[in-house]
């Protein structure tokens, strides 16, 4: 689920009756800071993060 506002997306997920809420700029590239920010906001670990791009 999510949204669009300007040049970001604004997504929302559920896990165990927790709503988290992150935002991510719609941009080409990603600083590595703000990219691992994003992570933070959707409780994404690095390690998990990386498993699922090497899966694409």
């Amino acid at each position: 689920m999510g949204r669009q506002k300007g040049s970001h997306v604004i997504l929302v997920k559920f896990e165990r009756e927790k709503k988290i809420v992150t935002v991510v700029p719609l941009h080409d590239e990603l600083k590595p800071g703000t990219l691992l920010g994003v992570l933070k906001l959707a409780d994404i670990s690095r390690e998990d993060f990386l498993k699922a791009i090497k899966k694409t």
